[in-house]
């Protein structure tokens, strides 16, 4: 259907509402993190994604609302829905507390959210809808600024984030959906009209200013409970970061029992992020005995072994580990930290209350991801500290975000140890529940494997691991520890009541033994549920634990403390399960019921659905598995996240554009236009899927400008190609008039859904390799069924 319209209003609405669809998406993902847990913002792209098919299906269902008589007026009348129902997520998020769980009342909370949650998406799912299959004649430009507008949404998100509260933000984005109605705005509606949609537009930005600045509507709806306003909070685009008031007992992650006994205390307040990671800012006016209690915790241990050391800490949160180093008087100290709300709070909101220790004589405070600043630096340490870099909410979700998990991966190790002095020591510490705690399973298998790969035998002699309390703490060196080094922690472990675990001549847990020994960890790894296979760059999940045949023994696993893991693996097959039942809800029984009513062209439907269902499955698996590449890469989430998808969208936009000069007719000529055009996309995957790791370790020590450079034209290559398929699948849907333009997108769609949750499944038990592989292989059955598709479409009568 070609309805003829100007199409400059066209491209400007679609621009802005994939714009805000993408940008509302993005802001319900962080809030979840904030009001739940981080896997129910998986959930919630699950339902955005769901709620935009259905919109796609109603778009089919009520062919005769979009007629070419009415089609304007309701493009209209939607675009203000949008807009409505983009500002009743501010009250949602005001009123109605999200509680997740079992019982009837937590049930309903669930159930209410994601219902509301759903509503604009699906407004906004029936204007793509009818934009990019009613107007098929201008369909290379549409889907051109589709792309495009969720590209800057997500271009956007990231300084507007950093600058703006989730409800003033939702403000911003029902004046840009209200400013979207005023190009759509039918002839019999004048410039009055126009005139207060834009008055309604700018009242929701002045709003959002205010609002801003005063703070006056805030979520205060915190894992279902009402959370009064804290002294700091501050939003960004990955993380909400709060303080608030902690007790006077001295913290400590791994504090020994012999000090605890002495009833100490120690001013502080508790730094939270997304309220589930905590860290404490120590009140510290330079007066070193105010802490005493930092040379007792497990994790500082290294420090008894590197006097008059260089120290590099990785996530530098609180300031509690530049404290330790402090307090050990070494010579100098600097702390990395991704998060620069942090880092705010820090040295200026509590710079006065911390001491300013970004002043002190050696130290030095840096804005960035820890294991990116280390590679590009030629500064060697004598120790790299990382004292539980991950929060605990992250691991309970599966770690799908790889802030953390890009520290725990053998070529993560080796790049420490390669810019350590030559008796410099490692120093990671991580919870340990149990003797037989699968995380300590994990990273003393790590710590074997990184030191097995710079060719060193006797691993024992190079580590040792502690335990203390419930903290553990793992020493490597890329030197052998000598005996009187295994002495002193010998006799720190006795003065504090410490398990001295493993090292060069001490084993007190058989298993920990076995798993630095190649042959008996082979045994071992028979026997348990957990793997022992190290996480690499390629599989980089650290927190994934749990072995492929064992994800449902979850009795057997749990005396492997994962019960975190268990639960990660509950939420991937939930989000699964919800994104099978919605598309087969919203495009499986309808089109059965649907088509025994109707004239279709069937014989050239089943292709049609293949093809589709194919790209849609397709990008998302090209685009997860490089997400994940690039936010190592990158040495950052936000942009690993920012350069994917703002690259990808846009290239893809530029590769839809490009099929506006590839006509499509039942003539010869275009079926070698679609196979030429299909195999250079299966062509530059292929060239991206085997040079891409050389280019990532070539520029892997580049500055951050250069290697965000080189990330956008890496992707842009196959961005552009990708683009291409779907364009190219409308126009030949086209030569039918029969042909159920709408079911495709809402196909295509549910199926995006689908391979997201599919996506992740697969990079984190397969590796991300092999998920890119495979959209590759879904990409040739996409060229497959697109040319037998262009075969098999029924001519128009009298051609």
């Amino acid at each position: 259907m070609n309805t003829k319209r100007s199409a400059a209003p066209l491209y400007i609405a679609l621009l802005l509402i994939t714009l805000i669809n993408m940008m509302l998406e993005l802001l319900v993902t962080r809030v979840f993190s904030v009001v739940a847990w981080y896997h129910f913002s998986f959930m919630a792209i699950s339902i955005a994604l769901f709620g935009m098919t259905a919109g796609a299906v109603y778009v089919y269902l009520k062919k005769d609302k979009f007629n070419p008589i009415n089609i304007t007026l309701n493009l209209y009348r939607y675009t203000i829905y949008f807009a409505l129902t983009v500002f009743a997520q501010l009250l949602l998020f005001l009123s109605v507390p999200f509680i997740p769980g079992g019982s009837i009342p937590e049930i309903a909370s669930m159930t209410v959210v994601f219902a509301g949650i759903s509503v604009p998406f699906f407004f906004a799912g029936v204007l793509v809808c009818v934009l990019l299959t009613k107007f098929l004649n201008r369909i290379s430009f549409l889907y051109f600024f589709d792309l495009t507008g969720a590209a800057f949404g997500c271009l956007l998100f990231v300084p507007l984030m950093d600058r703006l509260e989730p409800l003033s933000m939702i403000l911003v984005l029902t004046g840009l959906a209200f400013f979207a109605a005023i190009p759509l705005r039918p002839p019999g509606k004048g410039l009055r009209s126009a005139i207060a949609i834009g008055v309604l537009g700018l009242v929701a930005l002045g709003a959002a200013f205010i609002n801003n600045q005063t703070q006056t509507m805030r979520i205060f709806w915190v894992r279902g409970q009402q959370e009064p306003p804290p002294p700091y909070e501050r939003w960004n685009s990955f993380s909400r970061v709060i303080v608030k008031p902690y007790s006077n007992r001295p913290f400590g992650w791994g504090l020994s029992p012999v000090y605890l006994e002495k009833r100490r205390t120690v001013d502080q307040k508790l730094l939270v992020i997304d309220s589930s990671a905590g860290t404490v800012l120590t009140r510290f006016n330079g007066d070193l005995n105010q802490v005493e209690h930092l040379k007792w915790d497990v994790t500082n241990l290294a420090h008894y072994l590197c006097q008059d050391a260089g120290v590099a800490i990785i996530g530098a949160g609180g300031g509690r580990d530049i404290l330790s180093a402090l307090a050990f008087d070494q010579k100098r100290i600097v702390g990395v930290e991704i998060n620069h709300d942090v880092i705010n709070a820090l040295i200026d909101t509590y710079g006065e209350y911390t001491g300013h220790l970004d002043r002190f004589p050696g130290v030095t405070l840096v804005n960035d991801e820890a294991r990116s600043y280390i590679t590009r630096h030629q500064e060697r340490f004598d120790i790299i500290q990382s004292s539980l870099i991950d929060t605990y909410a992250a691991s309970s979700s599966g770690a799908f975000a790889l802030t953390e998990n890009s520290l725990y991966t053998v070529e993560a190790w080796n790049t420490f140890l390669d810019h350590m002095n030559a008796d410099g020591i490692l120093t990671f510490s991580r919870w340990w529940r149990s003797d037989l705690d699968g995380e300590m399973f994990r990273l003393t298998a790590l710590a074997a494997a990184t030191l097995e790969k710079r060719g060193i035998r006797d691993v024992r002699r190079h580590l040792m691991l502690i335990r203390g309390n419930k903290t553990g703490n793992i020493l490597l060196s890329p030197s052998p520890f000598s005996d009187s080094d295994e002495s002193k922690i010998a006799e720190l472990c006795e003065k504090m009541k410490f398990q001295y675990v493993l090292g060069p001549n001490r084993a007190t847990i058989p298993e920990y033994e076995a798993i630095i020994n190649p042959s008996k960890r082979r045994q071992l790894a028979q026997r348990i549920p957990v793997t022992l296979a190290p996480p690499t760059d390629n599989n980089p999940f650290f927190f994934q634990i749990l072995k492929a045949g064992h994800l449902f023994s979850w009795n057997e696993a749990r005396k492997f403390e994962t019960n975190a893991n268990i639960s990660a693996i509950v939420v991937l097959f939930i989000c699964l399960g919800i994104v099978i039942l919605f598309s087969a809800a919203t495009i499986v029984f309808p089109l059965r019921h649907t088509f025994r009513h109707m004239e279709v062209d069937r014989a050239s439907m089943r292709w049609g659905i293949l093809f589709f269902s194919a790209i849609g499955m397709a990008f998302m698996l090209v685009e997860i598995s490089q997400l994940n590449v690039l936010s190592i890469f990158l040495g950052h989430p936000t942009y690993g996240l920012t350069t994917v998808l703002f690259s990808l969208l846009i290239s893809s936009g530029l590769g839809s554009l490009f099929t506006q000069r590839i006509r499509i007719t039942h003539q010869t000529e275009s079926l070698r236009r679609v196979r030429t055009t299909m195999m250079f996309l299966l062509l530059s995957i292929l060239v991206y899927a085997l040079a891409s790791p050389l280019i990532w370790t070539l520029f892997r020590s580049a500055s951050t400008v250069v290697r965000v450079s080189v990330a956008i034209l890496m992707v842009s290559l196959i961005g552009f190609f990708m683009g291409m398929a779907f364009p190219l699948g409308m126009k030949v849907a086209d030569l039918s008039s029969k042909s159920p333009t709408q079911w495709y997108w809402g196909i295509n769609g549910a199926m995006s859904v689908l391979s997201s949750v599919i996506a992740t499944i697969l990079c984190i038990m397969m590796g991300i390799r092999f998920t890119l592989i495979t959209g590759w292989v879904f990409y040739i059955l996409a060229a497959f069924s697109l040319v037998r598709f262009l075969q098999t479409i029924r001519r128009p009568a009298g051609e």
